[in-house]
């Protein structure tokens, strides 16, 4: 998602400049799930929750544009008039494609930020085939009148992705 304007505690942008960044809503064990390095601080836990503080986990490329290379850990960020303490500093990553060049981008914690738009990511061994009907079965105990839209693996996202640039 595109936050929109952003404020960094102690960057000064210039006259001419509206610093924004992109951001994602994420839960605890999402950087584990996808193999995303944590670089300093830590991941989200379950007490990152609508009744703490607000926080967030920044990329790299946030680091170098906002605290040019300085740790950004204990410091704030503010998006939608909302502070948030930086709690982490991810590895940069791909976001939408494979040529993309690292942007600035942010964490959130899902329950912070919650949507009913979202993905679940699963770290298994199991085909997509044998653990879709263990899915739905699991989704349909929360709440019966959910079930998952699609079920496919990290390498066909991957080839989806990638489908313009392969052709």
């Amino acid at each position: 998602y595109d936050s929109g304007p952003i404020a960094v505690d102690g960057f000064i942008p210039q006259s001419d400049e509206q610093p924004t960044a992109s951001y994602n809503s994420v839960s605890p064990g999402y950087f584990a799930t996808l193999g995303i390095d944590l670089v300093s601080g830590r991941d989200f836990t379950t007490a990152d929750n609508e009744a703490s503080e607000p926080v967030a986990i920044v990329g790299e490329t946030m680091v170098g544009q906002f605290w040019r290379g300085e740790s950004p850990v204990g410091k704030r960020l503010q998006t939608g008039g909302r502070w948030r303490r930086i709690v982490g500093v991810a590895k940069n990553i791909k976001f939408e494609s494979l040529l993309d060049e690292p942007r600035p981008l942010f964490y959130v914690p899902l329950r912070q930020n919650f949507s009913t738009a979202g993905a679940i990511f699963i770290r298994t061994r199991k085909s997509p085939e044998a653990l879709s009907p263990i899915l739905a079965r699991e989704i349909h105990a929360l709440d019966p009148r959910l079930a998952p839209y699609e079920v496919f693996t990290m390498r066909e996202q991957v080839r989806r992705a990638t489908s313009s640039q392969r052709t």
